[in-house]
């Protein structure tokens, strides 16, 4: 590891970094190797279902539905995106 020192307050112990090359990058484009996406089918129908929650949430506030839009508004933003994201597939053996 290469240590760099910082002026400044704090501790004055200075950042830590690894040297250039010890960090995983992705593959430069027209280089042969393929990229792989973490995503699967699964958070894509969740991702979906959280686009389609919001869609539905400006809808019926747009209606004047001042009960059940925000419910579905906070279910998408704050449930099924994140889930969407965040899911890892599992593969079976």
């Amino acid at each position: 590891m290469v240590e760099t020192h910082s002026k400044g307050a704090g501790s004055g112990k200075g950042i830590r970094r690894s040297p250039r090359g010890e960090t995983p990058r992705a593959p430069l484009a027209g280089s042969g190797e393929e990229a792989h996406l973490p995503w699967g089918r699964r958070n894509y129908l969740i991702l979906a279902a959280g686009g389609a929650s919001i869609a539905v949430g400006y809808l019926l506030l747009a209606v004047g539905d001042i009960t059940i839009a925000p419910i579905l508004l906070v279910g998408g933003y704050l449930g099924l995106i994140p889930w969407g994201i965040v899911t890892v597939e599992r593969r079976r053996p």
